[in-house]
């Protein structure tokens, strides 16, 4: 629904994208790190099937919302670390 048909059928204005409660310095970190990554991706060829994802997302959606993807897959990916107890494992590319 686009925002205007939402301040319409509910008479208020809803927010949608990162919410407000939480830490808000760690949020403030992961973006920031999100941006730098996406940047010097932006400059460069991938590396890593994470990087060609990122790639592909920056293309297709534009880089804001590439930088939400990666902070919603790193933080994902750091939850699933420390759930199961594993290292990272970095997947090259397969040519």
């Amino acid at each position: 629904m686009a925002p205007l048909m939402a301040l319409i059928a509910c008479r208020r204005f809803v927010r949608r994208g990162f919410r407000a409660s939480g830490n808000q310095r760690l949020r403030s970190s992961l973006i920031i790190g999100a941006w730098a990554a996406v940047r010097q991706l932006m400059k460069r060829e991938p590396r890593t099937e994470k990087e060609r994802w990122l790639k592909q997302l920056i293309e297709r959606r534009g880089p804001g919302r590439a930088v939400v993807a990666l902070v919603n897959k790193n933080i994902r990916t750091a939850w699933a670390m420390l759930h199961d107890n594993t290292e990272y494992r970095v997947k090259p590319i397969q040519h």
